[in-house]
């Protein structure tokens, strides 16, 4: 749990290379073709705003595993002229 709660303040204190820290090497979401566009991605997303707010909900530990842990969780995620 204190990882997602620490990748979640990442993304709300609006630190794009710490943020990034929390995926893999070979996480490209939205078909990124390389590390440094989801970079690029992440750090536009996350320091244009003048502010984030999210809020986790409904946690959930759904397998802990020596080394791998799954959770399930909704995430609330505010910021101004955010359409969701």
């Amino acid at each position: 749990m204190a990882k997602v709660f620490e990748w979640a303040c990442t993304r709300q204190w609006q630190l794009p290379s710490l943020s990034i820290s929390h995926d893999t090497l070979d996480y490209f979401p939205n078909d990124f073709p390389t590390r440094e566009t989801r970079l690029t991605d992440r750090h536009e997303k996350l320091t244009a705003p003048e502010y984030i707010k999210l809020r986790l909900i409904d946690f959930e530990l759904v397998y802990l595993g020596k080394t791998t842990a799954v959770t399930q969780f909704t995430l609330i995620h505010e910021r101004p002229d955010y359409p969701d």
